[in-house]
């Protein structure tokens, strides 16, 4: 144990050392998602990912050689070297997760093609839904009701048009006060 740590401290002191960053213990989220119907939650699945890229470079790391491998990582390090050689990297795995989650923990659009249609149909309502608001408002400003610079904003969550009191009644819809 004792020949391990001085391993290591001589690769984190080294030229080069390798990042061990990210490296987390993945167990209880497989154990989660073994079960039916249970599912990864997108930082389990990003956390993941970290791991298994660092786990690759800490593999390779050790594999490398320097020097026409007279000095490699391996030579210098053999315990830690041993350990390395065992771990999975999984490279489909970060691929997949990759391909589903976006840099910024987004599921990305094409994550399966329900999810695509389904945004996709979003967007259509909301380009619909902001052409309407943009008609409503060009006609109150042709009328006279609204201000040239009106804008429709959100209020709790609800798309609004801003109008003076004096001219409630001139547009059809909610008033919300």
């Amino acid at each position: 144990e004792l020949s391990r740590v001085h391993e290591m401290t001589g690769v984190l002191s080294g030229e080069h050392p390798v990042q061990f960053t990210g490296i987390v213990d993945a167990s209880p989220w497989l154990r989660k998602i073994e079960v039916e119907g249970m599912f990864a939650e997108i930082s389990e699945l990003r956390a993941i990912s970290l791991s298994l890229r660092t786990a690759a470079q800490i593999k390779v790391y050790f594999e490398k050689e320097e020097n026409d491998g007279k000095d490699s990582n391996a030579r210098k390090y053999p315990l830690l070297a041993k350990m390395a050689s065992d771990l999975e990297a999984a490279p489909e795995v970060v691929r997949t997760i990759s391909r589903l989650v976006d840099d910024n923990g987004n599921v990305r659009d094409n994550a399966s093609p329900e999810l695509a249609h389904i945004r996709s149909e979003m967007s259509t309502i909301a380009r619909r839904i902001s052409s309407a608001m943009r008609r409503v408002v060009q006609k109150g400003i042709a009328d006279g009701v609204l201000e040239a610079d009106t804008a429709p904003s959100v209020r709790d969550g609800r798309l609004v048009i801003p109008v003076a009191p004096m001219n409630k009644r001139s547009i059809s819809g909610i008033v919300h006060d």
